[in-house]
């Protein structure tokens, strides 16, 4: 009987000596008696930690990095059961408990963003919708708010993302530079938009821009993508000054909107009143601008002796942060007019003179 006794008393004291040295629930101890604990955490979606180890020894000092993996999203909170933790010079730090830790994060969206500080801005017409309806492309201005020819921005790096590639694919957004009319420096932009794989929505979409030689900014806006139509119109005024022989009443001007490819509107220079004509003007959209002369026939319905006459360029002089008001010559054919207009109740003068 003693014998049994001596057995079973031997056992529970190697039981014990083995528990001492490698706690009962998984944790270990080392040769001085500090016990180690395993720290949980887990990478998400929109964020990487870094430099944190999978255990650590209680009382010891742990540091680990957090880093956002979207220009969508910031660092928010980070707490170590359930204590926040504050970001030092080494990153993250925390004193490991006598016991497991969870680490866990929490990401917080940016929104939009518009320094108002820095050289960009988004167009006056940019209101956060894009339909479907409209066309397969769509036309987002930009402004390079305080950038002029004399910045000399030859090139500029850009990066552009979408919050949901699901609704708006990342490469279907691309920056189109706008150069001077002298020059090849780069004085303002607009993003084009492939609207081919695009489903209705909401997504952010994410512009930098990084000159060569000087600073622009970011920008983050919300946008809506829908299947009916988005288009909004705004009135800009055009007047005129005849720099030909050819008289007035017989000089007219077509208007035609290179996105919905709707039919020209002819306006003759006598429906201006006072020199002034009021146009809709579809936001967002471009049209081209051509001027002729011609005689109406006596039978009251046809004309003849067409003449094409032509416009100066203009550019929207004193229109301070805007830079896609613009009257340009189309390089395929010089008596064909690019209007580009971003600013309600703008002023368009159109000049028009016989030679190109």
């Amino acid at each position: 009987m003693k014998k049994i006794i001596f057995s079973i008393v031997s056992l529970l004291s190697i039981a014990a000596l083995s528990c001492g040295l490698a706690a009962c629930n998984g944790d270990s101890a080392d040769e001085e008696g500090k016990t180690t604990h395993k720290i949980v955490f887990t990478d998400g979606d929109n964020y990487t930690i870094s430099g944190l180890e999978s255990e650590a020894q209680a009382g010891e000092r742990v540091s680990f990095q957090v880093e956002s993996d979207s220009v969508f999203y910031t660092v928010g909170k980070i707490t170590m059961n359930g204590t926040e933790l504050t970001e030092g010079t080494a990153g993250y730090t925390f004193v490991m408990p006598d016991g497991d830790a969870e680490v866990k994060v929490t990401m917080s969206p940016v929104g939009e963003y518009d320094d108002p500080d820095d050289h960009l801005s988004w167009g006056s017409t940019v209101t956060g919708l894009l339909s479907l309806s409209d066309g397969n492309t769509a036309r987002l201005p930009l402004s390079f708010d305080g950038i002029s020819s004399g910045n000399f921005i030859i090139s500029v790096k850009d990066a552009i993302f979408s919050s949901d590639e699901n609704i708006l694919p990342s490469d279907a957004i691309e920056f189109v530079p706008t150069t001077a009319s002298q020059g090849n420096s780069i004085i303002g932009g607009y993003l084009t938009v492939d609207l081919t794989n695009a489903q209705p929505g909401e997504t952010y979409i994410y512009v930098n821009l990084d000159p060569n030689n000087s600073s622009l900014g970011t920008l983050i806006k919300k946008f809506t993508v829908t299947e009916s139509s988005a288009i909004t119109t705004m009135q800009v005024t055009f007047t005129y000054e005849n720099n030909t022989d050819y008289p007035d009443e017989d000089i007219f001007i077509n208007i035609s909107d290179i996105e919905s490819g709707t039919p020209a509107e002819t306006v003759w220079l006598k429906e201006f009143e006072n020199g002034e004509y009021t146009f809709e003007y579809a936001v967002g959209h471009t049209y081209y601008i051509t001027v002729a002369y011609a005689t109406l026939q006596q039978d009251g319905i046809h004309y003849e002796n067409m003449t094409t006459l032509y416009l100066n360029e203009w550019r929207g002089a004193g229109v301070v942060g805007v830079t896609d008001n613009t009257l340009e010559r189309d390089n395929a054919n010089p008596a064909r007019n690019i209007l580009r207009l971003t600013t309600e109740g703008i002023e368009v003068p159109l000049t028009i003179v016989e030679n190109a």
